[in-house]
């Protein structure tokens, strides 16, 4: 079976939402509205992704990669090497960045990525994990679940680098 990419479509009234295939044409009407097209606010490209969005995915591959089936061996190695490449990247643009911006601030992009994170554990990871339980859908609430520990993880790792290089700073300053 090929199965033909789609486009997500939900109303802004009642909430539904429609699948169809993207190469279709129209205008989709709901509760006398037009649908919004939420393709890429769910899934996504990768370029125009938050850093959260970024960092849940990579989790997100990196957890299916560990549940995959010894026969699956070659899947396996096609996400780790995705996942490889990815992280490599930000390296290279995280590098980049400090090249180019001599006033780049080590403390303030660890601020940032410390909120993003915060944000999805308060807010999106518990709200997904609920929508996820009141579908009965019991293995993506588990894939949530451990995303949001690997989260949680990173989170207090990050602080604790934030605190160190504060500490180091107020040590050099004195």
């Amino acid at each position: 079976m090929n199965e033909q990419p789609q486009d997500i479509y939900k109303c802004s009234v009642c909430l539904k939402e429609v699948k169809v295939t993207n190469n279709s044409n129209g205008t989709l009407i709901c509760c006398k509205r037009e649908m919004q097209n939420i393709t890429f606010d769910r899934l996504g490209t990768f370029k125009l992704q938050s850093l959260k969005q970024k960092s849940a995915l990579v989790q997100f591959l990196n957890i299916l990669s560990q549940q995959m089936p010894k026969n699956q061996q070659d899947n396996k190695a096609a996400v780790d090497d995705l996942i490889q490449k990815n992280s490599k990247v930000a390296l290279l643009l995280a590098k980049e960045i400090a090249v180019e911006n001599q006033g780049f601030d080590l403390n303030k992009l660890l601020m940032n990525i410390i909120d993003d994170l915060w944000v999805s554990i308060l807010i999106d990871y518990p709200q997904y994990i609920a929508q996820a339980s009141f579908e009965s859908k019991l293995e993506i609430k588990k894939l949530l679940t451990d995303a949001f520990e690997l989260d949680r993880r990173a989170l207090n790792t990050l602080e604790a680098i934030l605190y160190r290089n504060e500490s180091t700073l107020e040590f050099d300053a004195s």
